[in-house]
């Protein structure tokens, strides 16, 4: 049976009333798992979940039925292959201001893609929230675009395009892209101790639930031997350790050891440009304190800081096999560091492992 600590953090969760008519994209609960980048090189299946309405569907746009999400859908399509900014406009909240000269030029650039590539169809919706992520494809391409509606207070539906720019919305709108073109439902996460993390969206539009397994922690990695560890993930703590003693012994060749051969490409470059001596003076500090390791099996997302209170960083470490690490995704912005990295996310695992010691 899953435990779930719960934890609040900034994302979005869905309170969505499914239709149940045939013509309506039908939802079941699902956990969807998000892919992670590597070094911009491949993406690997991990162990963060998002918690979500999902259905697969295989609705033609013009079988929608009116006054529904999917109603909205079929109409911002028609206005961005039709290149018609006038109509465009009107699928949005009389409420939002869609006169800005941006909205024009992501109109353009938007409509164009839809005219080179046309939807017919909805082949997959999300709900989150008050917010509902569809994707979009045709009979031999189920992943051609995607588009956000929000359910607004009067019950209408309207263009959402200001959401796409939310962390989650735009985590999971690359990492459905990625999933099999055939799979039908996601497989249920193994069983286990998982952290729960939810929590309202700005502007009260929902909210939406992540989880993964984890683990508190309180241990400096320059100043304390490994025996004083007391945590699970021993292995991983060890390679963590290790990485950062042969930077702080001056080790060039161990430390560079420690990352995949595309971060250490990157690291390298950096010590380059100045000298080891110096890289190794500007990024060693006195205290160096994991705080959080997120297990996303495999990847790990190992969060730390260097005096108590200040906000957390996190680094990335892939598995590659039994007891074996690589530090990854140095200078390499991923999607997934929208969500992690944001404060909110990162001050509530800092107020859960508040007053921590000894782990």
């Amino acid at each position: 049976m899953k435990q779930r600590i719960l934890v609040p953090i900034l994302l979005l969760l869905f309170s969505w009333v499914v239709s149940v008519r045939a013509q309506d994209c039908q939802t079941i609960p699902a956990d969807v798992p998000v892919r992670v980048d590597i070094d911009g090189v491949n993406m690997v299946s991990s162990r963060f979940y998002l918690n979500l309405a999902f259905g697969p569907c295989d609705l033609p746009l013009s079988q929608a039925v009116p006054k529904t999400a999917e109603a909205a859908v079929s109409a911002i399509v028609q206005t961005l292959i039709s290149g018609n900014f006038a109509a465009y406009q009107k699928t949005f909240s009389p409420m939002d201001d869609t006169n800005e000269k941006n909205v024009e030029m992501v109109f353009d650039y938007q409509s164009a893609a839809y005219q080179k590539d046309p939807p017919d169809r909805i082949t997959q919706k999300y709900i989150l929230g008050d917010l509902a992520f569809f994707v979009l494809g045709d009979a031999n391409r189920p992943f051609l675009h995607s588009l956000v509606v929000i359910r607004s207070s009067d019950k209408n539906y309207y263009n959402g395009r200001s959401f796409t720019l939310n962390p989650l919305v735009g985590n999971l709108d690359a990492s459905i892209k990625i999933l099999p073109e055939d799979f039908k439902v996601f497989a249920d996460p193994p069983q286990g101790n998982y952290v729960t993390v939810s929590d309202v969206l700005p502007n009260d539009h929902g909210a939406v639930t992540c989880f993964f397994k984890g683990q508190t922690a309180d241990w400096n990695v320059l100043k304390q031997p490994l025996s004083d560890y007391r945590g699970a993930y021993t292995d991983l703590i060890a390679f963590y350790q290790s990485s950062y003693q042969n930077l702080f012994k001056r080790k060039e060749e161990a430390f560079l050891d420690s990352f995949s051969p595309e971060s250490r490409q990157k690291v390298q470059l950096l010590i380059d440009n100045r000298s080891f001596e110096e890289y190794a003076f500007n990024t060693t500090l006195p205290v160096h304190r994991v705080r959080f390791i997120l297990d996303a099996d495999p990847v790990y997302f190992i969060y730390w800081n260097s005096v108590d209170g200040d906000g957390l960083q996190y680094e990335t470490v892939l598995k590659t096999g039994v007891g074996k690490f690589e530090r990854v995704n140095i200078e390499h912005p991923t999607m997934l560091d929208h969500l992690l990295g944001d404060q909110s996310f990162a001050g509530n695992l800092q107020s859960k492992v508040a007053g921590t010691a000894g782990q």
